[in-house]
């Protein structure tokens, strides 16, 4: 049964559980199994009995997905703008902003909620969903001064709990974001000057770009990222890259902690990279002015160094 652990193991990994999650599952299993040996059932009937490790770990994923908890909502002060009925879970969303902030939730109905408050004019918006995709827009206006923070209202957003889109993009002004989870194909995220918080996102391909903005992602996984950070940090922790991550920042600094990727290209001016349990198969560094600092505690995971240069910064890897 010691093949069987391993094989779980490497499923639950590759399926994004913490490190946590995973001794847990494992040491209930060893348990279920000490107790089936003690019933006198054989190695053979213990591995039918639980089945094809990437099944029960897709299983296991699935419930874990399901248990997922939305956020506390506070409705206090918000009026309702419009309810849609999503009789397809499969739509795509786009939301644009310019000084709004905006809250975007799971909830166990099949509708879509949006809410509003401290809003000067609503009619300024365009709110709508064909069935096949949701909008929410500022109209365009003339004078806008970008990059100022001018405080306007705020959004709440209710979708599905159940919601797997194509296509996703949130694009940001001032605004910032709260965002519940997100399940999509692609996922395309802009900023200028206002913060980015995922409690978690899956997706195929990802792309983020912030000017002075701050942006945090908590757990998840992604195939690819293209991330331009100018003046504002990101933090990224609990993630999986499958494939190629590109990372550039002009004074804004990274921190990652339980990543794991394949390729990662890091590339930054005047900003600092700290990684801890960071764990690329191979990586590229390059830093002017930045220092990048990677520290593990898995030994056995070697990383990969296809080229380093520092230009009045240092890069240190403790792998």
């Amino acid at each position: 049964m010691k093949t069987f652990l391993e094989n779980l193991k490497n499923e639950l990994t590759k399926r994004n559980f913490t490190k946590k999650d995973i001794e847990e599952i494992l040491h209930d299993h060893e348990e279920m199994i000490k107790e089936a040996k003690e019933e006198g059932l054989s190695d053979t009937d213990i591995e039918a009995k639980f089945g094809d490790p990437a099944a029960l770990a897709k299983d296991l994923m699935d419930s874990r997905s399901q248990s997922f908890e939305a956020s506390p909502v506070n409705e206090e002060g918000y009026t309702l703008l419009k309810s849609f009925t999503a009789i397809d879970s499969a739509f795509d969303v786009k939301i644009s902003l310019v000084n709004d902030d905006c809250e975007y939730v799971i909830h166990d109905q099949e509708t879509i909620e949006v809410y509003h408050k401290n809003i000067k004019n609503i009619d300024n918006y365009h709110c709508n969903f064909d069935g096949k995709q949701f909008t929410l827009e500022e109209k365009k206006k003339l004078g806008l001064m970008f990059g100022v923070r001018l405080k306007s209202g705020e959004f709440l957003i209710k979708v599905p709990r159940d919601v797997k889109s194509k296509d996703v993009q949130f694009k940001f002004v001032s605004g910032d974001a709260t965002i519940d989870q997100i399940e999509t194909d692609s996922f395309d995220y802009k900023t200028t000057s206002g913060d980015m918080h995922i409690r978690k996102l899956e997706t195929s391909k990802m792309h983020l770009s912030t000017v002075s903005g701050d942006a945090r992602i908590d757990s998840g996984r992604a195939d690819t990222l293209k991330l331009s950070l100018i003046s504002g940090d990101i933090q990224i922790k609990e993630f999986t890259f499958t494939g190629d991550v590109y990372i550039n920042t002009v004074s804004g600094d990274a921190l990652f902690r339980e990543v794991k990727a394949a390729f990662v290209d890091f590339k930054t001016v005047s900003g600092d990279c700290d990684g801890h349990e960071f764990y690329p198969t191979s990586i590229k560094l390059r830093s002017i002015s930045g220092d990048i600092s990677i520290s593990n505690k898995d030994r056995d995971h070697k990383i990969e160094v296809l080229g380093k240069k520092a230009v009045s910064g240092s890069i240190h890897i403790n792998s």
